[in-house]
């Protein structure tokens, strides 16, 4: 007989922090909803365990629709055990027999348990549910399971697909800190970087897409000035593989970038430091690096004081470049302000609304620098802000503009 383990006591390094910090928003956030329908229990929980046996071991994924006092036949459902509820549900799921079922190889197994499935297969225990007081096991019978390919899972990329990035092995990799929910700061050989790892809070298989979409990015913008730098990728052994034996397939579990120590734009504007600061370069370099994304067919679509970061040097450098990622609503243009997807939408559509951002930029900058020339900069930003897209300013008209100026002014 195999042995069920939880899934997340197996990982390690950074990724078990990961792991860990995902399993605490999946119970906030199942509570919180619980409490806004004004519910007791969900109709549907999981629970994610590692079987092993025979040397193999299978990633299986427990769901339970329904409600567990409803298959208990329970009335008056109490309202102190929510821990004990769940404790029974995990007790229950050590006691299935899963050499009986067909498990998926190198993968997530989702075994959806319920009564009211269409499915014809019934749940088998193991031979320790005879001496088991666990509630559920008397009623196992009534309970159907169909199985699928877990469609929540964690999808890392495999690394051979990656052969332009250098690659670093997870496990020589030491997180210094968090700086947001799934991007850490990490040093390898006393050289530190930012590693975005696939794997976070309120994972959506999307978040995959997105990551090898800014790899994609990465790999067209390598050696591009003001624009963030890929060090490499961060890899691993593939976590699902079912054979421990041989040599694992590698995959990708984050991006690592270049560090730059200097914080954000948004930090220098909350702290009206904006004074201290070359905001003029920061200007035309900002305008430069977009141009030479759009010049690359690529667009950013959340261009925003966070997204802009300083390196040593006091450079601007923009980073977050997936250009699907997400978008700041506040941050987006008049024409794709009621867009659901803009990353869909045409290229000249997209880059029309990174220049309209550049504006925005531009003049969030402007209200906080205290300059003379802060006026003819602000009158760049108002053209560029246009509603409407066929009077507004071209980013290459803004950039002559901003070269001008700078010229003027000495900074450049």
């Amino acid at each position: 007989m195999g042995v069920v383990t939880n899934g997340y006591s197996r990982t390690k390094g950074c990724f078990r922090r990961v792991l860990r910090l995902l399993s605490r928003d999946k119970v906030l956030s199942r509570r919180r909803g619980l409490s806004i329908r004004g519910e007791l229990e969900p109709h549907r929980r999981s629970q994610t365990s590692v079987y092993c046996s025979n040397g193999n071991r299978w990633w299986i994924k427990v769901t339970f629709l329904g409600s567990v006092f409803g298959l208990l036949n329970v009335t008056d459902i109490p309202k102190t055990f929510r821990r004990d509820r769940r404790r029974e549900f995990e007790g229950f799921n050590r006691l299935i027999s899963y050499e009986s079922i067909p498990l998926l190889r190198d993968t997530v197994t989702e075994m959806i348990l319920g009564e009211d499935l269409e499915a014809a297969d019934t749940i088998k225990l193991n031979g320790e549910a005879e001496y088991s007081t666990n509630a559920i096991v008397s009623h196992a019978k009534r309970l159907r399971y169909k199985i699928q390919e877990d469609p929540a899972r964690v999808v890392y990329p495999v690394s051979v697909d990656f052969p332009s990035f250098s690659k670093f092995k997870a496990t020589d990799l030491v997180v210094e800190d968090e700086i947001t929910d799934g991007v850490f700061r990490v040093t390898h050989n006393n050289t530190t970087y930012v590693m975005k790892v696939v794997q976070r809070p309120f994972y959506q298989p999307r978040d995959t897409q997105v990551l090898q979409q800014e790899l994609d990015n990465l790999k067209r913008c390598r050696g591009f000035p003001n624009i963030v730098q890929a060090a490499g990728i961060a890899v691993d052994a593939n976590p699902y593989l079912t054979s421990v034996s041989g040599d694992p397939q590698q995959v990708v579990i984050g991006i690592l970038l270049e560090y730059y120590g200097g914080g954000s734009l948004q930090q220098v504007l909350d702290n009206h430091s904006l004074g201290n600061y070359p905001w003029k370069t920061w200007a035309f370099q900002i305008g430069t690096a977009l141009s030479s994304l759009h010049d690359a067919k690529k667009t950013h679509l959340d261009v925003k004081p966070s997204n802009i970061v300083l390196d040593s040097k006091g450079n601007a450098v923009l980073i977050d470049i997936s250009g699907i990622g997400g978008i700041t609503r506040s941050w987006c243009a008049p024409e794709i302000q009621h867009e659901i997807s803009p990353s869909d939408l045409p290229f000249e559509v997209r880059r029309s609304c990174d220049v309209w951002a550049f504006g925005k930029l531009l003049l969030e900058i402007t209200t906080y620098a205290e300059d003379p020339s802060t006026k003819t900069f602000r009158s760049v930003a108002e053209e560029l802000l246009r509603d409407d897209v066929r009077t507004r300013m071209s980013l290459h008209d803004a950039l002559l503009r901003i070269t001008h100026l700078a010229h003027e002014d000495g900074v450049l």
